[in-house]
């Protein structure tokens, strides 16, 4: 997976059809600043990247919504 800093100052490659996304999430402790927690993936990585972090953060939510309930 390349990364969006690989990209940066080379303007003359493509990037069409490709999608910037954090490597680790801000909510999950990623820095939102530095450019090596950010990467260019394809559309269809984007989608399986979202699922991947979108149950991992739903995971811990019912995680700590079970030990609120205890």
């Amino acid at each position: 997976m390349p990364r969006f800093s690989d990209f940066r100052g080379r303007e003359h490659e493509k990037k069409e059809g490709m999608e910037l996304i954090e490597v680790t999430p801000v909510i999950l402790g990623g820095d939102p600043i530095d450019p090596c927690n950010r990467a260019l993936v394809s559309r269809a990585q984007h989608f399986e990247v979202v699922r991947y972090w979108n149950g991992v953060i739903a995971e811990m939510r019912a995680g700590a919504a079970g030990n609120d309930a205890k």
